[in-house]
Parts: structure tokens; C-alpha cells; sequence
């Protein structure tokens, strides 16, 4: 067919516009005259056109982009292959505004750089986004000050309750002092009976009396117990808010 002889085409964008322009081609003299301008003058520069083709294979689908955007139904990877091919436009729009041929200048400058839409992109969503939005991982750290909060938590909530202890035993003398956690009570400071007596009670509140030990609770660690347990549910969360009001700001544009 025509097409398959003429389809050079390096992005599914191209490769319909081709199409559609083989099944309706254009029946107005100037229209026609223009497009020849365009083509002829890329047929005059191979190396403008071959840098201009290596950007474009960088450049996903953006009409597919655009429709799940607008249908609400775009995932992370969705808006990461936006902001990947937003980045290819200024490189295109500066290899036309540099050619030496008016018809490539003008068609550079007609071209919109969405710096505006490539920056919140580039703030908001990760490098590498999972499939599954609610899965987490979409938003970049930084992004949020809250969404930090709670990862943080999450992921170093361990590492801080073990460092939290070794500072409570070397505050307290309490050798055998260790923090614990049950889902009845959460998280405590636990002293045996023979170490009761170096309890900071200005600090620790009595939580629990067992048999060989107490059990005790401050304000710190209460202040993270609350932030460790409710961290991860809470960020993934936030994080699918966060994404979902940026997937809403970009489809207004």
C-alpha cells in the first residue's frame, strides 16, 4: 500500500498522522502548498531532521497520555512517560528556532514548551513509579512535607525505637532496659523490678505492672508510637491523594 511504502514514521503518533493524511488528504491549494513547504525543507536538512528523529524516539504516545489523563484512568508510569517526552519539547522546538530555513523557525516558535506542566511533573512523581498507584512509591520525597513524615516513620520506625532504647539505657543505667510492643498495649519501656527505682519519673508514666517488671510510656515515645503505627497505612493514603491531585492539575491543561 501507500502507506506501508511512505511510513518512515518513528513514534504510533506519526504513524497515524500519516494515515490520516493518506485517507484525507487535503483539497485546499495553500494547505497543500504549506505542508510541501514543511516536508521540503526537512528534506533539505538530513542532519536537523535525524537529531529531530532521535528526540522523537524518546517521545511516547502523547495522544494515548492525553486520553487517560482526561479519563482519570492515568497511573504513575502515565504521567512519568509525560514528563519524558515534555522534556524532548524544548530540544525539538530549539533544533527548529536554530535552522537556517523561516518555514522550520516558524514552526519552532508555534510550538508551546509546557515548562509549566514538565516542572510539576518533575516535583511530583517519581523516576520510577509502579504500576499500581496504591501500591506507593509514585510521589517524589520532598514533595510533601507530611508524606515525608510518614515514610520516614515507616521505613526508619525500627531503626529509631532501637536507638531510642540504647539511649534510655545509657540515661537511666538500666542495663536490661528494653522498649517492646504488644497490639494491646503498643509500644512501652519495660524495667525490671530491680531496676525500677532508675525509672525517670519526670518522663516515664506507668503503663503496665507485671509480675518481675514494669512498664512504662513517655511523651516522645507515645508521640512516635502514634506515628509508626498509623505511618505506612496513613502514607499510602496521602501519597494516592497527592497523585490524584496532581493527575486532576495537569488535566486542565
Amino acid at each position: 500500500t501507500l502507506l506501508w511504502l511512505l511510513d518512515e514514521t518513528v513514534t504510533a503518533m506519526g504513524g497515524r498522522k500519516l494515515k490520516q493524511w493518506i485517507h484525507q488528504p487535503l483539497a485546499n491549494k495553500q494547505s497543500i502548498e504549506a505542508r510541501q513547504e514543511i516536508v521540503t525543507s526537512f528534506l533539505n536538512d538530513f542532519m536537523l531532521r535525524e537529531e529531530i528523529k532521535e528526540a522523537f524516539k524518546e517521545v511516547y504516545d502523547l495522544e494515548r497520555l492525553v486520553g487517560r489523563i482526561g479519563f482519570g484512568s492515568a497511573g504513575g508510569r502515565d504521567l512519568a512517560q509525560l514528563r519524558q517526552s515534555l522534556s524532548k519539547v524544548p530540544i525539538i522546538k530549539q533544533l527548529l528556532s536554530e535552522s537556517e530555513d523561516t518555514v522550520l523557525q516558524k514552526l519552532g516558535a508555534a510550538l508551546e514548551d509546557c515548562e509549566v506542566i514538565w516542572r510539576k511533573l518533575q516535583e511530583a512523581i517519581s523516576e520510577n513509579p509502579p504500576i499500581a498507584v496504591k501500591d506507593g512509591g509514585v510521589i517524589n520525597n520532598g514533595y510533601h512535607e507530611r508524606l515525608d513524615q510518614l515514610r520516614d516513620a515507616s521505613v526508619n520506625g525500627k531503626k529509631w525505637i532501637a536507638a531510642l532504647e540504647q539511649r534510655e539505657r545509657e540515661i537511666t543505667g538500666a542495663k536490661n532496659l528494653k522498649i517492646g510492643y504488644n497490639r494491646i498495649f503498643g509500644y512501652y519501656i519495660e524495667l525490671t523490678k530491680s531496676y525500677i527505682h532508675l525509672a525517670d519519673e519526670s518522663r516515664y508514666v506507668r503503663k503496665q505492672t507485671l509480675a518481675n517488671a514494669e512498664r512504662y510510656i513517655t511523651d516522645e515515645l507515645k508521640e512516635k508510637e502514634s506515628l509508626i503505627l498509623s505511618a505506612e497505612d496513613e502514607s499510602l493514603v496521602l501519597e494516592y491523594e497527592l497523585f490524584t491531585q496532581v493527575r486532576e492539575e495537569i488535566k486542565t491543561y
